[in-house]
């Protein structure tokens, strides 16, 4: 019985004989009729669209009983052979509702001879290429499909899928090798980008691109290995992107290359195989959390990660989010040139972590590193170097505070010393006119105010306080007594001509100590 041949627009079929099963048109013909055995078809291909037609898996490991080694040519035989053509022809079949096949298009164990051209096509079915030898490049340009699955298949060319629209997800994973590169730019995928446990060998220094790419899923790199520039340049990702236990190697180059990414979940960086060969560049990248490896872990070699403009709202890790974990962090980003946004970054999140601490020391360690950058002048690096150690740029303003309670402590003491030495006198003339002022016995008249050492030091000290001791007392040039080191008497030490030095250099600590106390409460300094 003759049954009816059904005509798919497509490629034309050339059998085994060398002619084609195809009309003029490009139709398909009875190649692909469903329980038609055809005579000038391969048996390998015959009996692979028989266990399609039948919703089975075209499984040649099972039907041969072995299952060769990808990365060796031998051990395939003629028995597991599919032409390139062959399955650009199964993919353009599934356009037609009587040869779609129900469950897709699987095909496991096969050696697949020559370059897969499915440029602008559309695929209405699933396209998995499991454990299969593909000896040639694979073309996806412009194409549709509902989901690309090449799990263990090992591609001795490129993999060309630039502006590919997947419904359903691309699947690189699971033992997967690429000999040559894999682009995928512009390419819009409904799922996720799956590289876990594969390989891109690369090819002119590139591995992976996904420029522009949109993908409504994740992209996942876990135990990765790219020998060249892994790219997500302008991609935008719907969930996570995951690099844990990849192996990146770009000699010259950046092997992670994510600038303007646009990252709805989580940025993970952790558990390196090995430090990565080359940059990892993320400038002006965003993600909603940042997670990062634990300190004990392997990480990128220090300066390597350029992260200008990176922006994240939480920081994770698989360890207790901390100070040392944020310096770890920093101390990967390129010293050259100098952006204070990473630190600024990180000081944010720790702060709204509730490590307010925390994230002030990191505010000053930025202000350090700045401050060494070449082109900071002299003058400028003291004046920093003196905001550092006295306010820490105005996040420590205790310090102000205790170096303030200190000169007026040592103040106490020298103007004591000189009150007792008789070295302090009246600033009012009109005193020394009217009895009973006098100097050896340190009487003035009734209603002067009297001389308290205390505060007549924070009456000098602090220019907002006015006691009224520093107006009415002063020290006298004049004035000297014996005094005595170490049991030695030296004479006529000019003391008050030194508390007088000592008055003036409280004055100029007192207000330099003082406007930066109130530049620092009121975060005049500070530079969040």
């Amino acid at each position: 019985m003759t049954e009816t041949v059904s005509k798919v627009p497509g490629p034309s079929y050339t059998g085994a004989d060398g002619n084609h099963s195809a009309t003029a048109d490009g139709e398909v013909g009875d190649a692909l009729a469903i329980g038609s055995p055809d005579a000038g078809r391969p048996s390998a291909e015959q009996r692979a669209v028989d266990a399609l037609r039948r919703g089975d898996v075209a499984d040649f490991d099972e039907w041969c009983d072995s299952e060769p080694d990808a990365a060796r040519a031998d051990g395939w035989s003629d028995a597991r052979t599919l032409r390139a053509q062959f399955i650009v022809e199964l993919c353009v079949a599934t356009r037609d509702a009587t040869t779609r096949f129900a469950r897709g298009i699987r095909i496991k164990g096969a050696r697949i001879s020559g370059a897969i051209d499915l440029t602008t096509a559309t695929i209405d079915s699933l396209l998995l290429l499991e454990r299969c030898r593909i000896e040639g490049k694979i073309s996806l340009r412009d194409a549709t499909c509902r989901l690309v699955n090449f799990a263990h298949s090992r591609v001795l060319g490129n993999i060309e899928a630039d502006r590919l629209h997947s419904t359903g997800g691309v699947y690189l994973r699971r033992g997967f090798v690429c000999e040559g590169f894999v682009r995928l730019s512009a390419a819009t995928i409904e799922g996720d980008l799956s590289c876990n446990e594969g390989t891109i060998h690369g090819e002119g220094g590139l591995a992976l691109r996904c420029d522009r790419m949109r993908a409504s899923g994740s992209v996942f790199l876990n135990d990765f290995v790219a020998c060249g520039e892994v790219r997500l340049l302008d991609a935008e990702i719907g969930a996570n992107v995951e690099v844990s236990n990849a192996t990146l190697a770009s000699p010259g180059k950046t092997a992670l290359l994510a600038d303007n990414a646009r990252i709805a979940g989580s940025l993970v960086l952790m558990r390196w195989n090995r430090p990565p060969y080359g940059e990892i560049s993320l400038r002006n990248a965003s993600a909603s959390v940042l997670r990062l490896g634990a300190l004990t872990g392997t990480w990128p070699n220090a300066g390597t990660v350029r992260a200008q403009g990176f922006r994240y709202s939480a920081l994770e890790a698989e360890e207790s989010v901390s100070l040392a974990l944020c310096e770890r962090w920093l101390e990967l980003l390129v010293a050259s040139p100098f952006s204070p946004q990473p630190y600024e970054q990180s000081a944010q999140v720790l702060r709204e972590t509730g490590l307010s601490d925390d994230a002030k020391r990191i505010a000053i360690l930025r202000r350090r590193i700045q401050r060494e950058q070449p082109g900071v002048s002299p003058l400028r690096r003291i004046g920093e170097l003196l905001l550092d150690r006295l306010i820490g740029y105005g996040y420590r303003p205790a310090r102000s505070v205790a170096l303030l309670l200190l000169f007026g402590a040592l103040g106490t003491w020298v103007f004591h010393a000189a009150q007792s030495a008789g070295a302090m006198v009246p600033s009012d003339s009109s005193v020394y006119s009217n009895p009973p002022y006098s100097k050896d016995h340190r009487t003035v008249p009734r209603g002067y105010p009297p001389l308290n050492a205390l505060v007549y030091s924070f009456d000098v000290l602090l220019p907002i306080i006015d006691f009224q001791q520093d107006s009415k007392w002063r020290p006298d040039v004049g004035a000297a007594s014996d005094f005595v080191i170490a049991g030695v008497d030296v004479p006529r030490f000019g003391i008050g001509r030194y508390a007088l030095y000592y008055m003036w250099l409280q004055i100029i600590v007192g207000w330099i100590l003082s406007t930066l106390l109130v530049a620092s409460v009121t975060g005049l300094i500070r530079k969040e």
